[in-house]
């Protein structure tokens, strides 16, 4: 993180140098979902920059979040598949568990967003539109067990771990996986908006955004169904606030 703000420092420093020699108009922006960050849409922190009297902007943005997902199946040997209802544990026992399954899943991810956009004028009402890709590098940690599950009388709970919400009880319990690993997930954005202007040096743009990504399911589900090639697509409103910080 420090890397990365020292890289927008410099790269805000070289621009103003540049700006005064070629009449470029530079913003620091902050674009925000109202409804919480994901690959569709995430919180963005960069620059954008453009020609004077021109409506087209560039820009080069940074992002981060993070996810925690965690799961529970368990094997139904009527009908010889694994299930998340654990309803099917009231045909086991302490004498008899079913087998059972638990994972979780920590993601940290970094975006890296290059985008384009443009602000024309319509009878004194400035609009924005804009397109963006960005490109998230996902560090993610897989912890993975296997156990024996079956449901138990609270008033004679078992010593081995348990689930006390849905009165589970785990024994046997053995790691069968705690692994790191890194993927790329890409995505693609459309907006569209309104903006408001405070002042000279300051905007405010409520948007609706379209985002559309390549889900991999090691984020969500670990290593149950592998990484996959799904295709997410969202539509969801978000905030972006600019400042100038030069104008020739």
């Amino acid at each position: 993180m420090k890397l990365i703000v020292l890289m927008l420092t410099l790269v805000t420093c070289s621009l103003q140098v540049y700006a005064q020699l070629d009449s470029l108009e530079i913003e620091l922006f902050v674009n925000t979902p109202t409804t919480g960050q994901n690959f569709d849409q995430a919180r963005v922190y960069g620059l954008k920059m453009g020609k004077r009297n021109s409506f087209h902007q560039f820009s080069l943005g940074y992002s981060n979040f993070e996810s925690f997902n965690r799961w529970n199946q368990f094997y139904d040997d009527r009908v010889n598949a694994w299930t998340s209802n654990a309803t099917i544990l009231y045909n086991y026992n302490d004498s008899t568990p079913a087998d059972a399954r638990r994972g979780q899943v920590y993601a940290r991810s970094h975006g890296i967003t290059f985008g384009w956009s443009r602000e024309p004028s319509i009878k004194n009402i400035s609009f924005y539109t804009g397109i963006s890709f960005t490109a998230f590098i996902n560090q993610i940690t897989i912890q993975e067990t296997n156990s024996k599950a079956y449901l138990f009388n609270e008033s004679n709970p078992p010593l081995d771990n348990k689930d006390g919400e849905v009165r589970i009880a785990h024994t046997e319990i053995k790691t069968v996986s705690d692994t790191k690993s890194t993927s790329l997930v890409p995505a693609v954005n459309l907006e569209a908006g309104i903006v408001f202007r405070l002042g000279n040096d300051l905007k405010l743009i409520p948007k609706i955004n379209m985002g559309v990504y390549q889900q991999d399911n090691r984020i969500y589900t670990g290593t149950l169904f592998g990484r996959g090639n799904t295709l997410n697509a969202d539509v969801r409103p978000s905030m972006q606030l600019s400042y100038n910080l030069m104008k020739n």
